[in-house]
């Protein structure tokens, strides 16, 4: 009998031992925050050890903890619905989003997390911190930062419309261009609102903005595009890769055509100087440079010029100055797209 009062006593210090134990330390260490509920909010626990660093460090080590448990969640439910799309839009329809890291946009919603509580477990010495995310709040900053891009967007589409109508294609993609990057913003607020807002999908976007309808406006427009192209000097081999660059963005450069620009290029070639590497072994360098110029024929207005450089080393002359050509050949069929894409 003596016994069974020794072991019921003991069990029940233990007990009031543990239970106050758990009463001095914040719900959310556990996981879960009656003050901040879900799924009003996003909660991340973060910690460091308190054997490191000054208080300062040590609660800036937490809470970047913390911040960092609630972009995991962003970043994985981001993953998650982009293949669920995937699935049912199939290969050829799948959307075009940036999954792997949080975006830029993603960022921006982290910018609304705070830190709320920190604890200290003087026992095993570790600093918690608490970090919270509003998702509501962050929902509304989202959509009110869509409907800006909305109308910066149809602004874009309404400037390449008047362009069209005065004959300048070029100016006409460039603005589709724009639209299309605005385009692909909204597409990731969509994205983030519906983890933010579950409950479903979300479509901020009008047809005419669609992402799928800006790419078809580019592609009409290109191919009623010609180009002619000369290129003169000692790196006039890069007109080929000129062509190919423009060939491969869509554009034709063979024919006459709707609109005809011509495109005038002067290239140079010069020696920049020699490396020594060491163990007699001297390198040469050269760099290669075209200046091109775009030209409207049916109004002999000079649209706007481009230029690209790029150097190379070889042991002798003659292998440098050929491996710069080349390598101007390759920047300029690498980028030549895009450029053309910034001309307004």
């Amino acid at each position: 009998m003596r016994r069974i009062v020794y072991i019921s006593a003991a069990l029940m210090f233990i007990f009031s031992v543990s239970t106050a134990w758990a009463k001095s330390g914040p719900d959310w260490i556990g996981g879960s925050s009656k003050k901040y509920p879900e799924p009003r909010y996003f909660i991340g626990l973060g910690s460091t050890p308190l054997d490191k660093g000054g208080k300062g460090q040590q609660m800036e080590w937490a809470g970047d903890s913390a911040r960092a448990e609630i972009a995991k969640t962003i970043r994985s439910e981001v993953k998650v619905t982009t293949r669920s799309e995937r699935a049912v839009g199939g290969a050829s329809g799948a959307k075009s989003t940036q999954t792997d890291v949080v975006t830029a946009t993603a960022k921006q919603v982290l910018d609304g997390v705070e830190i709320k509580e920190y604890y200290k477990d003087k026992k095993d010495r570790i600093l918690y911190a608490l970090a919270v995310l509003d998702r509501y709040e962050a929902s509304k900053n989202l959509e009110k930062r869509a409907q800006r891009i909305k109308q910066d967007l149809a602004s874009e589409v309404d400037a390449a419309g008047d362009a069209r109508d005065k004959g300048r294609q070029l100016s006409v993609i460039s603005h589709y261009d724009r639209a299309l990057a605005m385009a692909g913003e909204i597409t990731q607020i969509e994205e983030l609102l519906s983890i933010l807002k579950p409950g479903g999908a979300y479509s901020l976007m009008e047809a005419p903005y669609h992402e799928s309808t800006l790419r078809e406006a580019i592609r009409r427009t290109r191919e009623q595009i010609r180009f002619t192209v000369a290129i003169e000097g000692p790196a006039a081999k890069v007109r080929g890769y000129v062509i190919n660059g423009l060939n491969r963005a869509g554009y034709v450069t063979t024919a006459a055509g709707e609109k005809t620009y011509e495109l005038k290029g002067v290239t140079d070639v010069t020696y920049k100087g020699s490396i020594d590497m060491g163990k007699d072994m001297i390198m040469q360098i050269y760099q290669a440079d075209l200046d091109l110029a775009i030209f409207d024929p049916a109004s002999g207005e000079e649209v706007s010029t481009l230029t690209w450089s790029a150097s190379a080393n070889a042991k002798s002359e003659a292998m440098a100055e050929k491996s710069a050509v080349r390598a101007l050949g390759e920047y300029v069929e690498r980028t030549i797209a895009e450029k053309m894409g910034n001309l307004l």
